[in-house]
């Protein structure tokens, strides 16, 4: 009976010196990154004479390696099923160029200036993006003008919209407004100044308790500053200020010559408060309503 052996890739306890080395390293390049499918074919194209270095490279590149792992995951933290990231690719592509040309492994001079500009490139490129992708600091883009959508007049009613954008690369979670205060007060008896009302979107007819809204990345959402109409008595009536009383409980007046300035906030799941400021007046049976801040 023929002697049973290893299996071809190493008795157990002594597996292949790729493998050993990686663990060595912290890293797993079955699971870490593309280069899995690289590196074994690497190997033997060099040849005898120009055996290639594999413990150099994975100590030249082991923060490469493990950035391409954090890159495999979308930036909203989920996998991307049966293909990598492509910022993955790059900085694969990019690490591997780097290490043969960083081992001097023969290039012609031209050729590896060549490969560590681009490489260097991938790996910038990928830096910046990773950071400006997960810094909470980043600000909505605030669109508000005087025509469609954001000032909308459909007779009897008009609405006066302002916009979010997100410029960002990853979703917003949980987006909410709060309208903070009105000053001076309005006039009318009816308001209750009971802050912050929260900003219903322009899709809602009523403000729903709970979570906010997500706003994808390079998406937008609009949301109501104000409705407005003439009543029967030929007074400016008001609506979708007060979003904590239903229907016409919620109503008020605004009289002639009377202005408001108007502050919000904007809070999100991953940034900062943002503040916002409007400011409405009555003037030729209309609001008009411009931003300040």
């Amino acid at each position: 009976m023929a002697p049973t052996g290893p299996p071809s890739g190493g008795t157990p306890g002594n597996s292949p010196p790729q493998q050993r080395i990686a663990r060595h390293h912290g890293l797993s390049l079955m699971r870490a990154t593309p280069l899995v499918g690289i590196i074994p074919a690497v190997r033997p194209r060099l040849g005898t004479t120009h055996r290639f270095p594999f413990h150099r490279f994975a100590h030249n590149t082991k923060p490469f390696l493990c950035m391409a792992q954090f890159c495999t995951k979308t930036q909203s933290g989920r996998r991307i099923a049966g293909m990598p990231h492509p910022k993955a690719v790059a900085l694969a592509a990019a690490t591997l160029i780097f290490s043969v040309a960083a081992n001097k492994l023969e290039w012609p001079p031209v050729i590896a200036a060549i490969a560590l500009i681009f490489s260097g490139m991938a790996i910038i490129w990928v830096i910046v993006d990773s950071v400006r992708s997960v810094t909470p600091h980043s600000e909505f883009e605030i669109r508000f003008s005087q025509g469609e959508p954001y000032r909308l007049e459909r007779l009897p009613y008009g609405h006066i919209r302002f916009e979010l954008y997100n410029s960002w690369s990853i979703a917003a979670e949980n987006v909410k407004v709060f309208l903070k205060e009105i000053t001076p007060k309005p006039r009318d008896s009816n308001f209750r100044a009971d802050y912050p009302f929260r900003v219903r979107r322009h899709s809602e007819s009523s403000v729903a308790d709970g979570d906010g809204c997500r706003v994808n990345p390079r998406n937008k959402e609009l949301f109501e500053i104000l409705k407005f109409w003439i009543s029967s008595e030929l007074r400016l009536m008001v609506d979708g200020i007060d979003t904590k009383r239903v229907g016409n409980l919620g109503w008020f007046g605004i009289e002639e010559g009377e202005q408001w300035q108007m502050k919000y906030e904007i809070t999100c799941a991953s940034r900062d408060p943002q503040a916002l400021v409007f400011s409405a007046r009555c003037e030729r049976h209309t609001i008009t309503v411009t931003r300040l801040a």
